[in-house]
């Protein structure tokens, strides 16, 4: 497998003839580009994300031109000291003469701070960072982004980080005063880095730290960029109206101990997804993904099979070996303005027990419905709203480690399973200027510590109360109603450095309180100056 791997990376050094880089992964920086893409590139297989710039260099290096301020300025110092503060990179160092390297350099920033009516104290969030990308030669692309945080959220983000040692999506804590608790501050790390060869219009292999994205809508129920980033090796095949995705993972089970005293234990993830435009404006995806962990910490070589679908492959080495999920995913484009779209994944299920009605518990599955529209009435206002539901017990295994997770938190959806949630977006745009309304409302029935209904994805299946009489939303039904209103300005459209004010309203309330649920109302009110490259969900 080692050499099959070392002949793949020396091909595509042979026969690169071009640069590939990712887009940034985030929702509002992606907005403008994916209203051209419906306009002016409808074959773009949209439901795979990172996007790639050598794909879409036109559409998006000409939406952040139209943003750029067009100012003479004489002196050279000035001149670069304005372009790189408002249009373009910090630093950029280019072979002018043979263009045989560029290398790029910007500081990142995430100063944020509010007051929260849960809190004694005030939230508030410190970062500093910095980005690197660049080429080569021909030959190779490099991207890396390190970020050193300190921060204090509102409390309903607090009492997650206590209960599951991580912070949302951004990796473990360290706390200040060396006790968790709902009022801690946190000190966290992270980091973003691939290196991308396209070895030719049909073949681009990257490898790397990071986080992706399968769906068009803003929550995925098939994969997500909602836990901590994690090594990977993707292959992208391109042909025709076909997109094939290969990604094999490294991922973190941090309930780990039954193979050993460290908590932090490794497990395998392959995935695959095919993409395949079946008409001008429909697209289908076929999705495929097994997670796989073992007391020995071997891996099987047949694991790395890039072909679709994997399922036979685990019924021949056992399927106590790994957890094997499916999905479907679709896609219709109406008049380069609106989408409609939908997922469907299959953890498990017998059709004779799906249609008895009996509540049988390994009947799992997910879907999602969707709309969205860019452009609504006005140029620039985007409307969303989407449908997502999780049967109990999806995503789960026999162990955390072969649970559709890593570092604590489901691969997919971030509520987990067991849920019904309905999100609406109004978001608005016009030059550097943005608004974003969110609306969430969510039922979920949740566990408690001496029951399994479903809802946590780490628990093992076999804990479960029961075999029959199984219903979405069994446990302690609770509600959470969350809006997110955002006003900001863009000051440097090419780094996507943002000055925002926002306001976060959440209402979370059980049926029945415990000691460990308790009813919370939240407003978070917060200013910040922040350079957006991820996406960071805290509406949960």
């Amino acid at each position: 497998m080692k050499r099959f791997l070392f002949i793949i990376v020396g091909l595509c050094f042979i026969w690169m003839d071009g640069l590939a880089q990712n887009i940034p992964l985030n929702n509002d920086f992606l907005q403008p580009l994916e209203a051209a893409i419906l306009k002016k590139a409808p074959q773009t297989h949209t439901a795979i994300k990172p996007y790639r710039y050598f794909e879409l260099r036109e559409l998006r290096d000409s939406i952040i031109n139209e943003k750029k301020f067009k100012k003479e300025i004489d002196k050279k110092f000035s001149r670069w000291l304005f372009n790189a503060f408002f249009n373009d990179d910090f630093l950029r160092l280019d072979d002018k003469k043979k263009g045989k390297y560029s290398l790029i350099l910007n500081p990142t920033i995430g100063i944020r701070l509010g007051t929260s009516s849960d809190l004694d104290n005030l939230p508030f969030t410190n970062t500093r960072g910095i980005q690197i990308k660049g080429r080569i030669g021909d030959n190779l692309a490099f991207y890396s982004d390190f970020h050193e945080n300190q921060a204090r959220f509102p409390r309903y983000v607090n009492e997650f980080v206590e209960e599951n040692l991580v912070v949302p999506g951004q990796g473990f804590p360290k706390d200040f005063d060396s006790q968790l608790t709902d009022e801690s501050a946190y000190d966290f790390a992270f980091v973003n880095g691939n290196v991308t060869i396209r070895a030719n219009e049909f073949f681009t292999l990257e490898g790397g730290t990071g986080k992706h994205f399968i769906g068009d809508g803003y929550r995925s129920v098939i994969y997500s960029d909602t836990p901590f980033n994690y090594p990977y090796l993707k292959l992208n095949t391109s042909v025709w109206r076909i997109n094939y995705t290969n990604i094999y993972a490294q991922m973190i089970d941090l309930d780990g101990t039954e193979y050993g005293d460290s908590r932090f234990t490794k497990k395998h993830v392959s995935s695959h997804y095919l993409s395949i435009n079946a008409t001008k404006n429909l697209n289908i995806g076929l999705f495929e993904s097994i997670v796989y962990q073992d007391s020995t910490g071997t891996l099987d070589p047949g694991f790395f099979n890039p072909i679709i679908f994997y399922r036979p492959i685990e019924f021949s080495i056992g399927s106590r070996s790994g957890n094997v999920i499916m999905g479907l995913t679709m896609s219709y484009r109406i008049k380069q303005k609106m989408m409609v779209y939908g997922q469907l994944m299959i953890d498990e299920f017998l059709f004779s027990e799906l249609f008895a009605g009996d509540g049988w518990w390994a009947n799992k599955y997910a879907f999602q419905l969707g709309f969205k529209s860019y452009d609504t009435f006005i140029p620039g206002l985007k409307v969303q709203t989407e449908f997502n539901y999780a049967r109990p017990y999806t995503y789960s295994h026999r162990t955390s480690g072969r649970s559709f997770s890593h570092y604590g938190q489901p691969l997919a959806h971030p509520l987990g399973a067991n849920f019904i949630e309905s999100v609406n977006i109004l978001s608005y745009q016009k030059g550097r200027w943005f608004g974003k309304v969110e609306l969430m409302y969510a039922i979920q029935g949740l566990d408690t510590l001496s029951s399994n209904v479903g809802a946590d994805v780490l628990l093992s299946y076999d804990t479960r109360d029961n075999d029959y009489g199984n219903k979405t939303l069994q446990g302690i039904r609770s509600t959470t109603f969350l809006t997110d209103v955002r006003l900001g300005y863009v000051i440097n459209p090419t780094t996507n450095l943002r000055v925002e004010l926002g306001a976060t309203l959440r209402n979370f309330k059980p049926e029945i309180q415990t000691d460990g649920l308790q009813s919370l109302k939240t407003t978070y009110i917060h200013f910040g100056l922040i350079t957006a490259l991820n996406n960071k969900y805290y509406d949960f």
